[in-house]
């Protein structure tokens, strides 16, 4: 599912036209332009009009009327929330933060077969074992979060078990949008604040990769199908 807040999910099924997605995407490069404004979209390409600059921190657009600086991150497996949560956990980044900041927020959950699902928690807690073991070795205080990503594990192996269950590879996706860099670190400021709200441990942000990792936050809902 894809939102900007407004609660509108998009999926690879014919919920957009051509000229309506590519509208879409021109206006999360460019957000002075209406996500309704068609003028100068014929089709889907028309929406990647905007001049691309990478940065560290940031990828630079150009718009009409002024340039954007655009911010990726993704939440890692090992950051999301530890305790048990409600269907409303995302409130915070949805609509918790304030003042107003553009953003997109994006989630997908990709089914995958049991067989794979087995071997990936398999090999996760593995590695978080190994992670904690060498903590040990070399004296350091545990944070918690190693246990708590073996707890995980285990956790989804124990479900594994059961005949109906399957797995799945979740994903969340956020897209910050400023005209200036120094509103984009004041907004990146206010997202971390309300993932931590949400339980979300840290972000990864895209650095030096912002210009790619674009794509990843666009509602071409990959994996989904009609």
């Amino acid at each position: 599912m894809w939102s900007d807040g407004s609660g509108a999910p998009a999926t690879r099924c014919a919920v957009l036209g051509p000229r309506r997605l590519g509208a879409l995407i021109r206006h999360l490069h460019d957000p002075d332009l209406d996500i309704d404004e068609l003028d100068g979209i014929e089709s889907v390409l028309d929406g990647w009009s905007q001049t691309r600059t990478p940065g560290r921190d940031w990828v630079r657009t150009e718009g009409v009327h002024r340039p954007w600086f655009h911010a990726v991150a993704s939440v890692p497996r090992d950051a999301w929330p530890l305790q048990p949560v409600t269907a409303r956990w995302m409130e915070h980044l949805v609509t918790g933060i304030h003042p107003a900041t553009i953003r997109t927020v994006q989630v997908q959950w990709r089914l995958v077969p049991k067989v794979l699902a087995r071997e990936r928690a398999r090999l996760a807690l593995t590695y978080d074992t190994a992670d904690r073991h060498g903590e040990r070795r070399r004296g350091q205080v545990s944070t918690g979060v190693s246990e708590a990503s073996m707890s995980s594990s285990r956790r989804v192996l124990q479900d594994l078990l059961t005949p109906v269950v399957g797995g799945t590879h979740p994903a969340v996706r956020l897209h910050l949008s400023a005209p200036s860099t120094t509103e984009l670190a004041a907004a990146r400021v206010r997202l971390v604040a309300a993932a931590e709200d949400g339980g979300v441990t840290r972000l990864r942000w895209h650095a030096h990769r912002h210009h790619q990792a674009l794509l990843t936050a666009l509602p071409l809902a990959r994996g989904i199908k009609a």
